[in-house]
């Protein structure tokens, strides 16, 4: 089985082209999931199937997928191991589905790192509960549809690698989807590609360390979440081969969201609490590129604790982001080299306010930080592979710079405001790179301000 899909994803196209029956069957629909999962690089396996009736039975189904780096002289190994007790494969009697596939509603997983050499290898068992899990599966010509939903996902993970001879680690991780729905269509063949989009409830993250009198709790809720997601099937153990295939695009949002963050001891704490409204997550991976980008709405931070040398601070934002986008892998077109961060309608609580300017000299507008800066670059090592990352960094910049753009620089704040935009061209062909072009920078109320910080006495 292990050579067969392997040989697959190595180049059968012929294989991997799954004919296109008028109404599928549990067997056809096993084959095509072989396929599909030898696409993305793993390899599965059963213990045993039968036939009951009309439905195809799979008992131990399981999948593997093995990842290794070269990190110095060793190499590492990753393998991620997934297995269900009982996957059912039925016909139904549907105008636009003609299977219906259910499984075990515990997925148990094993992440296992052999390190190499002397070390010990690390393995991480846990559990993933999906209650009332359903896919309906189709055929629409050429490409197959799917319809699907659960009552939850949830994950806690309470087993840490702990260090040899020290302490075992008291922690837990938890992660939890509510009401989860999800269509979409995909092909195989040559070029596999796919396109689905879904919904959830609620999204919910928490994390629980304790060690000795320390304690640090995280937790985090978004509701009304909704992805959408397309782009080709790509090999999941081949880093540098998945960067370089087609462009994958993810999309992300939730109507509001939630935070707590504690950290304490015998002597000091720490508390941070935020609410938000709508946020969106966009992530564009793929062509050498990787392009990853939020944003934030109406968000209220709380924080307190005599660990903060300062009194209880409440800081609103009408709009937070950032973007981070660069080349991972040499390309022959150049790739987008980017930041950006927005902080725009920021408040502070007139406590903090009160701290530095009690007589109420300093305006309170609503401050904003803009930063906006691009570049056309080439990556010239590829940053997927530790040990080619280890060898450029003695060689200098891993990017060739063809131009610099600030597209926006924005700091408003206390009555002031600077604005600055500009633009260069790079001159690659001497031994330096050098950059042609120039900077605008408007200034406006900044001498005031200067005026007023030293009549509070904060500047000489």
């Amino acid at each position: 089985m292990t050579c067969f899909i392997r040989g697959l994803v190595a180049g059968s196209a012929a294989l991997l082209a799954v004919p296109a029956w008028a109404q599928m069957t549990p067997e056809n629909y096993w084959e095509e999931m072989q396929a599909l999962y030898g696409r993305m690089g793993y390899t599965l396996s059963v213990d045993s199937q039968e036939k009951v009736g009309d439905t195809l039975v799979l008992n131990g189904f399981g999948y593997t997928a093995e990842f290794a780096q070269k990190v110095g002289d060793e190499t590492v190994t990753t393998t991620a191991r997934a297995s269900v007790d009982r996957v059912e494969i039925a016909p139904i009697d549907n105008p636009d589905y003609d299977l219906q596939m259910t499984m075990s509603e515990t997925v148990s997983i094993e992440v296992g790192v052999s390190p190499g050499g002397k070390a010990e290898p690390v393995a991480i068992p846990f559990d993933i509960h999906i209650p009332g899990n359903r896919l309906l599966v189709g055929k629409d010509g050429e490409r197959t549809v799917f319809d699907g939903s659960a009552d939850a996902i949830d994950m806690t993970l309470t087993r840490f690698p702990a260090e040899p001879g020290g302490p075992k680690v008291d922690g837990k991780i938890a992660l939890e989807m509510k009401d989860i729905a999800y269509s979409g269509n995909y092909a195989l063949g040559e070029d596999a590609d796919y396109d689905v989009k879904g919904t959830a409830a609620s999204i919910s993250f928490g994390i629980h360390f304790k060690e000795k009198d320390q304690v640090f709790t995280v937790a985090v809720n978004y509701s009304d979440t909704a992805f959408d997601a397309l782009g080709p099937f790509v090999n999941f153990t081949d880093a540098a081969s998945m960067f370089a295939a087609g462009a994958t695009i993810l999309n992300m949002s939730a109507a509001s969201s939630s935070a707590h963050i504690e950290i304490k001891d015998n002597r000091e704490n720490l508390l941070i609490t935020s609410t938000g409204g709508e946020g969106k997550l966009k992530v564009y991976m793929g062509r050498g590129q990787v392009d990853y980008s939020f944003e934030g709405n109406d968000s209220v931070y709380n924080i307190s604790g005599n660990a903060l040398p300062l009194p209880p601070v409440k800081a609103e934002l009408k709009r937070v982001g950032m973007r981070f986008a660069m080349p991972l892998i040499p390309m022959e077109e150049p790739g987008e080299l980017a930041y950006e961060l927005h902080l725009e309608g920021v408040t502070v609580s007139e406590e903090v306010w009160g701290m530095i300017d009690p007589g109420g000299a300093l305006p309170r507008d609503p401050a904003d930080i803009i930063l906006v800066v691009e570049s056309k670059s080439k990556a010239l090592v590829d940053l997927t592979n530790p040990e080619a990352m280890a060898q450029a960094a003695m060689m200098g910049p891993p990017f060739e710079f063809q131009d610099l753009r600030i597209k926006e620089v924005t700091l408003r704040l206390a009555g002031a405001e600077i604005h600055a935009e500009g633009s260069a061209v790079i001159n690659n062909d001497g031994p330096m790179p050098v950059p042609v072009g120039g900077v605008d920078v408007e200034i406006n109320g900044v001498l005031g301000v200067i005026e007023k910080l030293q009549q509070i006495g904060l500047i000489p």
